[in-house]
């Protein structure tokens, strides 16, 4: 195992760990890797294990190489209108929160829920590296 000490933010790792094969690791102290559950293929995210005596739960084993993607959380910063998908603007205190279009001001649209958007762009690059690290190694898909 790749000690904590010795680990690079930006830079790709092949891990031991719970749920991802291979994560980017965050000035945080965890890894950001693609999760396969049911099916579903998501962004999740991986604690060091000398990162938390409880929480960690990932291993790097090979230091694979640096990462070009800069923006490293699992979401987009905005959160957006679960309806018409515009970028919502978040006020109020805590207990009462409100959100609003943030082009024009006006409230959420009926039944339009505040979500957030994927990291597309990290999740592509992930996705990419994996399968070629996967079909070099000879591993399973």
């Amino acid at each position: 195992m790749i000690p904590l000490s010795d680990c690079k933010p930006g830079y790709l790792y092949r891990l031991r760990a719970r749920n991802i094969l291979y994560g980017v690791f965050r000035d945080s102290g965890d890894f950001v890797g693609i999760r396969d559950k049911f099916g579903n293929r998501y962004l999740d995210v991986e604690v060091h294990y000398e990162g938390s005596r409880y929480f960690g739960t990932a291993a790097p084993e090979e230091e694979i190489g640096p990462c070009p993607v800069t923006f490293l959380s699992t979401n987009l910063p905005e959160t957006h209108c679960g309806k018409c998908e515009r970028v919502l603007d978040q006020f109020g205190k805590i207990g009462s929160i409100y959100y609003e279009h943030a082009d024009d001001h006006t409230p959420i649209c009926e039944r339009g829920m505040p979500t957030l958007w994927m990291n597309c762009e990290l999740f592509d690059w992930l996705d990419e590296q994996e399968k070629r690290l996967r079909e070099v190694r000879g591993e399973n898909q």
